[in-house]
């Protein structure tokens, strides 16, 4: 499996028109380690993600747990789901403010994968002096049922 492609290169890419474009120039990946299910990336906290006191915005903490959490999910689990699923819910924890020109260290797992639901873990965390930034959790659905209908 190639580390990163397909919905990955998508995501961060920034060419696509959604929230992940704006995270893109500021995440690159670390490391895909299958085996600990887990995908790294580092995220620079610039200019345009940060709030009016100079440190990482909430949405944008709260976008990356969704994005960075999916990516992994592809990665990690391609056989289950190429298109990420669709979000049930999304929690974010913030634990401490992450200045302009940080780089944080952003560790997204999959807890656990089954044939409809993800349940993701991530953890971010300053990259020299390893303080909690902000953790979330995000479940997927990632199965289908085209017999089941909308009652909306």
């Amino acid at each position: 499996m190639e580390a990163l492609s397909g919905l990955e290169k998508l995501l961060l890419s920034g060419r696509t028109p959604s929230f992940s474009s704006i995270l893109a120039p500021h995440t690159s990946l670390v490391r895909v380690d299958e085996d600990g299910g887990e995908v790294v990336f580092d995220l620079v906290v610039g200019k345009e993600i940060t709030n009016i006191n100079g440190f990482l915005h909430g949405g944008a903490a709260a976008t990356a747990v969704d994005v960075l959490s999916t990516i992994a999910l592809v990665a990690l689990a391609p056989e289950k789901t190429t298109t990420g699923g669709v979000s049930i819910e999304i929690h974010t924890q913030y634990t401490g403010a992450a200045p302009k020109g940080a780089t944080i260290t952003v560790t997204a797992s999959a807890r656990s994968v089954g044939s409809r639901i993800a349940f993701l873990d991530v953890d971010a965390r300053d990259a020299v002096s390893g303080k909690s930034y902000f953790t979330g959790q995000h479940i997927k659905f990632i199965g289908s049922n085209p017999k089941i209908k909308s009652k909306l």
